[in-house]
């Protein structure tokens, strides 16, 4: 099984995962972030 670990979950982690599940991964996928809250643009 893959895995992959993203570091920073802001606008580009977030973009990198759904990239990646909707290109086909199907392994496992850990995010590491400093923050709770999930990205949003703040304007």
């Amino acid at each position: 099984m893959q895995k992959t670990a993203v570091a920073g979950f802001g606008c580009a982690g977030y973009h990198a995962v759904r990239s990646m599940r909707e290109h086909g991964y199907q392994g496992e996928i850990d995010v590491y972030t400093n923050t709770q809250w999930a990205p949003a643009i703040p304007c």
